[in-house]
């Protein structure tokens, strides 16, 4: 008799854990849905062969979900790298093109000085 109200009890658990996550998985309702729902088919799995099947299906789907993502972030990470090479790539011409045009300025400045004769600074 025991035996059965234990397997009554993991059956009415299972099947209301599953109930309140499929609720807390709906848009718009905050809560770990889920959770919940794996966490009912677990409860399920050690009476039902079907629970066991849905479980080892959806652990499958977390698993190549949570690779395809690291993936993506790799990618991502690659795609950051080039953005920031362009980046410094584009501030290093912009301050070559500053140092030339600043020594430039200087050069013309000292242009008019190399016409006053050597020796005698200010006079002509």
């Amino acid at each position: 008799m025991l035996q059965h109200t234990v397997r009554a009890t993991r059956v009415v658990i299972g099947i209301v854990l599953i109930i309140l996550g499929a609720l807390l998985s709906l848009p718009f309702v905050p809560g770990p849905g889920l959770l919940l729902v794996f966490g009912g088919l677990t409860v399920l799995s050690s009476e039902f062969e079907w629970a066991r099947r849905w479980r080892a299906y959806l652990h499958d789907q977390f698993r190549r979900l949570t690779h395809r993502r690291s993936d993506m972030a790799d990618e991502k990470d690659h795609l950051g790298d080039k953005l920031r090479d362009k980046e410094r790539g584009e501030e290093e011409s912009y301050f070559k093109k500053r140092e030339k045009e600043a020594l430039e300025k200087l050069r013309q400045k000292k242009a008019p000085d190399a016409t006053e004769a050597p020796g005698e600074p200010g006079r002509k």
